[in-house]
């Protein structure tokens, strides 16, 4: 007998979304009102990389590249574009997902100064999911495959986002935002192709792309003479799923002249999960990151305190990212009507 369990989860794996620790250095993923957000720069390269639970099986490996540039500035108005790309392979059947996008925002000044600045943005995608049933391992073979059940699938994907940014001083900002993503629900489900000819629907559901809502705000406050407090949460529901994320980054600025500006951070964020009547924490992300003028490396590490840690005894996920601004600077003062926060 096939071990169906097995099969059948890492055919849903795919009804929820992949999701990183860093919020800061994800910004594209997590709204595309984020597009185009760029200080002291007029474009900016990201890359991510994350692994999860591989102490424990082949379970979650994540990489995403993005790329966004401000394009046009008219009276307290900026227009940016973006791209985006990332591939996530998960469980033993190589659950592997790969997904292309491009954004789009308009970010609006509602004063003078850029004190305070509205953003919506839009995101647009094609995904395409594969699963490789030779790594199948059983007695018998599975009906589903001797149906010609499909191996590779592909759909479109949708997403927007609004976000608000207020300056409070020279030294201190708050923001707030929330996107929408999966808005058209695409249909996942590998059985597409035989799933028409059967005559018992019930065996043979869609597998519906549960839509995500996203809340998400933080701020940055300088709290001594080179010391800031920024604090970071998101809310993220799809499905049954309900996430919480909030915790904070110190910041120390070691030197900030012209040519030899840098920072260096330690931070703390403790996850919450909520699934229907279940709730508890998930894991702690430690994370340390350095600025080095135009250059952001951050890396952290999920601690697993979920009832999960008996068999992944606390190990978590390693996360690394690195932002690099593109100055460009006869191009940004072109766009100098907008003065973008620093997030």
């Amino acid at each position: 007998m096939v071990l169906i369990g097995c099969f059948l989860s890492t055919l849903t794996v795919s009804a929820q979304d992949i999701h990183f620790s860093h919020i800061h250095a994800s910004p594209l993923y997590l709204n595309p009102s984020f597009t185009g957000l760029i200080n002291d720069g007029a474009a900016r390269l990201i890359v991510n990389s994350k692994s999860q639970w591989n102490s424990v099986t082949n379970a979650y490996s994540t990489a995403a590249a993005s790329a966004d540039i401000k394009l046009m500035a008219r009276k307290g108005t900026l227009i940016s574009g973006g791209i985006q790309v990332f591939a996530d392979k998960a469980g033993d059947l190589s659950l592997t997902t790969v997904k292309t996008a491009l954004s789009a925002s308009i970010i609006k000044s509602l004063d003078f100064d850029d004190n305070y600045l509205l953003n919506f943005g839009v995101n647009a995608g094609h995904v395409s999911n594969r699963i490789d049933y030779s790594q199948m391992i059983g007695f018998d073979d599975e009906p589903l495959i001797a149906q010609g059940i499909e191996s590779k699938i592909n759909y479109w994907d949708f997403g927007v986002g609004l976000s608000w940014f207020a300056k409070l001083s020279e030294y201190s900002q708050v923001y707030v935002g929330g996107s929408f993503w999966h808005f058209n629900t695409p249909d996942v489900s590998f059985s597409q192709n035989i799933r028409e000819g059967s005559d018992d629907e019930t065996k043979l559901q869609r597998e519906r792309l549960y839509a995500k809502k996203v809340i998400h705000g933080g701020g940055s406050f300088k709290i001594a003479q080179r010391v800031w407090l920024e604090p970071s949460f998101i809310f993220m529901d799809q499905g049954p799923h309900q996430e919480i994320n909030t915790g904070t980054f110190v910041k120390y600025l070691k030197s900030k002249k012209r040519h030899k500006k840098y920072s260096f951070y330690v931070g703390v964020w403790i996850r919450w999960y909520l699934e229907n009547d279940v709730n508890g924490v998930d894991a702690a992300v430690a994370a340390v990151r350095m600025d080095y003028n135009n250059t952001y490396l951050t890396l952290s590490y999920d601690i697993n305190l979920s009832t999960y840690q008996r068999a992944s005894n606390g190990a978590g996920g390693v996360e690394l990212s690195l932002i690099h601004i593109l100055a460009m600077d006869r191009y940004s003062r072109s766009l100098s009507p907008i003065c973008c926060p620093k997030i």
